[in-house]
């Protein structure tokens, strides 16, 4: 995505490391931390454009090191941080995020969080979840993804029936195919070539890659 104008979140699920962040940091047009978020960047010693929230998480010692950042306050108590952010990054008219901080820690935020994969999809934001080796996405029509072969995807119908045409390049091809989550899933596939394909006629599916720490991808898209 490095080659499209993204905006870059940070929210405050299991902290990603320095490492995850700077594969993106230089890249982004701009960067929005959520408030309980800061104090990751903090021991990063990273400034965003953009600290918005509630901002109760916020004291005046970290209001003095972050003199430089805007500072949001939104009291709306029937959003979350994270919707809070992508409507930030709606109102600056962007169509592309990378979303850092959203998973791990407790099962009802991640799971809300990946939720608002979803919410991206209904106002037409290309939206990616990342963690240190994981990187999710919805698809709700054909996708062509960049793999090393060996690489691990699954294909989750988490919003409710989907209907897959066919794909591509994976080990275990899928071919007019009904999943349903608890009876039919696409669970650890791997990558059988660099590029494969993905075509959902029907619905939307989460699209999980697991990778290694060190994988690359064989080509951008």
């Amino acid at each position: 995505m490095n080659h499209l104008k993204f905006a870059l979140l940070i929210l405050n699920g299991s902290p990603p490391s320095k490492t995850l962040i700077s594969k993106f940091w230089d890249d982004a047009a701009l960067r929005v931390c959520t408030d309980g978020a800061i104090h990751i960047l903090q021991q990063y010693q990273l400034s965003p454009e953009i600290i918005l929230g509630d901002l109760d998480s916020l004291n005046k010692t970290l209001e003095q090191n972050y003199k430089t950042s805007e500072l949001i306050y939104i009291s709306d108590q029937n959003t979350t941080d994270g919707e809070k952010a992508i409507n930030y990054c709606l109102k600056k008219n962007f169509d592309n995020l990378i979303i850092l901080g959203a998973l791990g820690q407790r099962s009802d935020h991640w799971l809300y969080n990946i939720g608002l994969l979803k919410y991206c999809l209904k106002h037409k934001l290309e939206a990616k979840l990342y963690s240190e080796n994981e990187e999710l996405f919805i698809c709700n029509s054909r996708v062509e993804i960049c793999e090393k072969p060996g690489t691990t995807l699954s294909i989750i119908p988490i919003f409710g029936e989907a209907y897959i045409e066919s794909t591509t390049g994976l080990k275990y091809p899928i071919r007019q195919q009904i999943l349903n989550l608890g009876q039919y899933s696409s669970i650890s596939n791997e990558f059988d070539q660099s590029l494969a394909s993905i075509k959902v006629t029907q619905g939307e599916v989460l699209i999980l890659i697991i990778r290694p720490s060190s994988s690359e991808k064989q080509c951008l898209h």
